[in-house]
């Protein structure tokens, strides 16, 4: 069954939750994706959110500290690890920034100053940190080789795109619609030659926006499972 956790409207003086959290297991045992939308409001009214289809897995805490916690995505610790998580995978926030909303979000859940102030010192030490410059190359908008930005999944191109590229015989574009995905570990991953042939003669994309529309897919993937470039085949050769 789905794991879940009530909407929240009660502020704790450190900040509040926001929507509902509803875990889906994935197939692998391990990881979870995100139903709804979720997300934490710190004290300085910042919205922390966790959009929905986002993979968390609890790897941003050290697993030394599973022992305490009865596992990531169980008791108190769960709802601010599933916020730690997503922010440390993305890193679009400084990483002082986001373990400090991990202990304003555990204090929000109910767990003791003292209990999060330990957990806080262990992430701070030996959790995940990044660079500031891979925080603002990370919101940095994708461009072509132009130096013209435009956005992914945003396009026509690139929604079409996603039409043409399958796995396990269903189109990607379908596949990021579903609530549960049904990609499995090591699936074939199709493009659709003479298909993409047809697109590129109707849009004339430039290479960065072919770029950009087939990394949609592989990030895709890489979230769901560990498929890499070595289950991508190519179908229906072009015509001349």
């Amino acid at each position: 069954m789905p794991k879940t956790s009530e909407e929240s409207s009660k502020s704790s003086g450190f900040g509040e939750y926001f929507g509902r959290l509803l875990l889906e297991p994935l197939p692998d045992g391990r990881r979870m994706r995100l139903a709804e939308v979720f997300g934490f409001i710190d004290v300085n009214k910042k919205r922390w959110p966790v959009p929905q289809n986002a993979i968390v897995d609890g790897a941003s805490i050290p697993k030394v500290l599973w022992s305490v916690l009865g596992g990531p995505f169980e008791g108190k610790y769960r709802d601010a690890s599933v916020v730690h998580d997503y922010y440390c995978s993305v890193r679009i926030e400084a990483w002082q920034a986001v373990h400090r909303v991990f202990y304003d979000a555990m204090i929000a859940s109910g767990v003791s100053q003292s209990r999060a102030k330990l957990m806080y010192s262990a992430v701070y030490f030996a959790g995940p940190r990044w660079s500031t410059m891979d925080t603002e190359n990370t919101k940095i908008p994708r461009v072509d080789e132009n130096g013209r930005s435009f956005s992914v999944l945003q396009s026509r191109f690139d929604k079409d795109v996603l039409k043409i590229v399958s796995a396990n015989e269903q189109p990607m574009a379908d596949l990021l619609q579903s609530e549960f995905s049904s990609v499995q570990e090591n699936s074939e991953v199709q493009l659709h030659l003479k298909k993409m042939q047809k697109l590129i003669e109707d849009y004339d994309p430039t290479l960065g926006e072919i770029e950009g529309a087939l990394d949609q897919i592989t990030q895709f993937l890489h979230l769901q499972t560990t498929c890499d470039t070595r289950n991508h085949t190519l179908v229906e050769p072009p015509t001349e």
